[in-house]
């Protein structure tokens, strides 16, 4: 079995890091402890640089088919380790998960519809859609006396007018650090289904559930949340490649996977660079 040494000092200034070569430009100086940025400081495993490393042997980079096991491989992975089936027909790469919210927004929200989030959360789940035109409505998480956050479904019933249409939920949740339940999301869920709101599920810290918590996919959890959501995932975060862009979406519901996937599809936004499945099949 492969030793990692996780004691190890990686220098990564000067090679175009955001979290420590944009310090001096955002916060003025440079001599920060960068925790603004959530990517690590650990090396990429051996394995996605050895896949990376015997791709670049070959001396062309031209335009490129998707690998015919890279959603098979994302399958078996999905059900290993989260339990949830899936079948090749759902996925559709996306070129990053904040990306995909404001493709998600664009493509199934007109200009007057609003959007759901639950602070608080990810700072982009608020810019995003404000910064493409459409509303954001509050429903903030309770604050329980233990220090653990809870939702708050009576508040998101009064709120869920008929123009609003997606709700952006954070599962594992960031920064709350909360592995939603199965309860909590199921009742999420029905809330959504039956209000017509279409759920986005941002899933990039699945794999990094900890201390005995068992993260559930929300597309998994009942019918409803299978027919209302939109699930992203990502090995970046489980194997810190956030720099190699290889997210996807997964649409278990056939219309609404017609109505995201062919707007993906008509900007070729589905279309992965090179490396990104060389990566992730890697992963």
């Amino acid at each position: 079995m492969k030793i990692y040494d996780f004691d190890h000092i990686v220098d990564r200034r000067t090679t175009g890091a955001v979290k420590v070569d944009a310090l001096k430009r955002v916060f003025g100086k440079s001599e920060l402890i960068p925790l603004w940025v959530a990517d690590m400081d650990f090396e990429t495993p051996d394995f996605i640089i050895d896949a990376m490393r015997k791709r670049l042997e070959h001396p062309v980079f031209g335009y490129t088919v998707e690998p015919a096991e890279l959603w098979p491989t994302v399958q078996d992975w999905i059900y290993t380790h989260h339990q949830w089936k899936t079948s090749p027909e759902m996925f559709a790469f996306i070129p990053g998960i904040v990306k995909g919210i404001g493709m998600a927004i664009n493509a199934l929200l007109e200009k007057d519809e609003k959007v759901i989030i639950q602070p608080p959360v990810y700072h982009p789940f608020r810019i995003v859609p404000q910064e493409n035109g459409r509303q954001i409505v509050y429903n903030p998480l309770i604050h329980n006396a233990d220090g653990s956050y809870s939702m708050d479904f009576d508040h998101l019933e009064s709120i869920s007018d008929p123009k609003c249409k997606m709700l952006i939920l954070s599962n594992p949740h960031n920064p709350a650090g909360i592995v939603w339940d199965r309860e909590s999301l199921i009742k999420l869920a029905r809330i959504c289904h039956s209000k017509g709101i279409t759920v986005i599920s941002d899933e990039i810290h699945c794999d990094m559930a900890l201390f005995g918590n068992k993260h559930i996919p929300f597309a998994s959890t009942c019918p409803e949340a299978a027919a209302c959501s939109i699930t992203f995932q990502a090995p970046s975060k489980t194997f810190n490649i956030a720099g190699i862009v290889s997210s996807y979406a997964v649409v278990p519901d056939e219309t609404l996977r017609n109505r995201f996937f062919s707007y993906l599809k008509a900007n070729e936004f589905s279309s992965p660079d090179i490396f990104a499945p060389i990566a992730t099949i890697a992963a």
